[in-house]
């Protein structure tokens, strides 16, 4: 009886040891399993670990210079599930990956501690400290500077930590920030006390031309933040621009198949071509050339829209700029619907009237300094090349003929 007793004793034993190794085993082995998620804004995306900033960066630079994340950097072993802006897959990165994916809908917003009026010049940041939280603000910044000529020793740039973003202290002028919808990060902004504004002035081709992955959004700001629980700081008057961008997700690390560069087709009035004079800027005033061309509705309170008489092209070869960049096989600069193409950065003044002075200079990939204006003109003029013009939307194009598809690259760097 004893000896039985005593079996059943060892047998019960081992039964116990062998669960209780057998658990340890499998929780080791769904621990080992485990995604360790890292972004930049940790606030951004869901259950990210608490690694960013400096850390962050030299995760991008091993990546960048070895094809291989250097897990002793952060510590640990097991999977890692990277999110990266695009502009670091697509430019950055040389390795491809075979287990990548889109995160959730993201859109770049500015931040004010004042309300921004009519008048008020979004994209001029000069004499102006602007703020910025991770790696894709620092980016869309820089196209912003680069597309409208801005001298960037008269713009201060701030890293701040999203925090921050809760004190009152008056520290930026501007801070502009990518916020994914319904994250953490936005229900903090929500919750602060800044005007929450879109890019009202801002053309997003020209953006496109250094910053290619953002994609055209018209909205009402109202639409993304509740009102209420924004303490009424939500700027919603109108519908602006709020660019969209999807940021990327490595699953695995390392072969990629496609760059997530989307060609978006320009919108254009569907108007007809057979009349030769219109109103561009309102297609509801009808042969009346000094109605349109007045800065005064008809009763008499003052327009708050730019219109002016001019005639619309019929042909590609009704506009100036047709075929100018001689640099690839292409129909740009044509006739779309009544309208010429123009190349980024000129002053669109009618269907085919235009202003190419000054600022206006149209934008070349040759022409990396951005404040050189007549880098264009110099080319044109001095050289047996003729100038390789930026048109919206042509990186599919420049890609098949293995040209630049961006005019300058932009600074990932944001701690040097």
């Amino acid at each position: 009886m004893l000896i039985k007793l005593s079996i059943l004793i060892s047998i019960l034993c081992f039964t116990i040891i062998y669960v209780i190794a057998y658990n340890m085993m499998t929780k080791k082995e769904q621990f080992e399993d485990i995604n360790y998620i890292i972004a930049d804004n940790i606030m951004n995306v869901d259950n990210a670990l608490n690694i960013h900033g400096i850390i962050y960066q030299k995760i991008i630079e091993s990546i960048s210079y070895n094809g291989i994340i250097d897990k002793s950097i952060i510590g640990i072993n097991n999977k890692i599930e990277l999110h990266v802006d695009p502009y670091i897959y697509q430019y950055v990165f040389k390795t491809e990956f075979d287990d990548i994916i889109t995160y959730k809908d993201g859109i770049f917003v500015l931040l004010s501690f004042d309300k921004q009026h009519i008048n008020d010049c979004i994209w001029n940041l000069e004499n102006k400290t602007i703020a910025y939280v991770c790696i894709s603000d620092y980016l869309f910044i820089q196209a912003l500077i680069k597309a409208y000529r801005l001298d960037d020793k008269k713009i201060v740039l701030k890293k701040i930590e999203p925090s921050e973003l809760k004190l009152l202290d008056r520290t930026f002028d501007y801070c502009i920030t990518y916020v994914i919808l319904n994250s953490k990060y936005m229900e903090l902004i929500s919750n602060s006390s800044y005007f929450i504004n879109g890019f009202k002035d801002v053309d997003i081709n020209r953006l496109k031309a250094f910053y290619p992955f953002i994609k055209e959004n018209y909205n009402n700001m109202q639409y993304y933040f509740n009102e209420e629980l924004t303490k009424n700081y939500v700027n919603s008057d109108n519908n602006v621009l709020i660019p969209i961008m999807n940021t990327i997700v490595i699953k695995k690390i390392p072969s990629m198949n496609e760059n997530f560069i989307s060609r978006l087709n320009v919108q254009y009035d569907k108007i007809s071509n057979n009349e030769k004079y219109a109103c561009y800027g309102n297609a509801k005033i009808f042969n009346n050339q000094y109605q349109c061309d007045s800065s005064y509705n008809v009763d008499g309170t003052p327009k708050t829209y730019y219109s002016l008489w001019d005639k619309r092209c019929n042909v590609n070869e009704d506009c100036p700029y047709y075929q100018a960049n001689k640099n690839y096989p292409n129909k740009r600069g044509g006739c779309l619907n009544g309208f010429c193409e123009f190349p980024l950065g000129i002053k669109r003044l009618g269907f085919t009237k235009f202003d190419d002075t000054k600022l206006n200079t149209p934008l070349c990939y040759e022409c990396s300094d951005t404040t050189d204006i007549d880098c264009c003109k110099r080319m044109n003029t001095y050289t047996q090349k003729t100038p390789d013009y930026a048109f919206s939307d042509d990186i599919e194009d420049r890609i098949r003929y293995n040209l630049k598809t961006t005019i300058s690259p932009l600074d990932y760097k944001i701690y040097k």
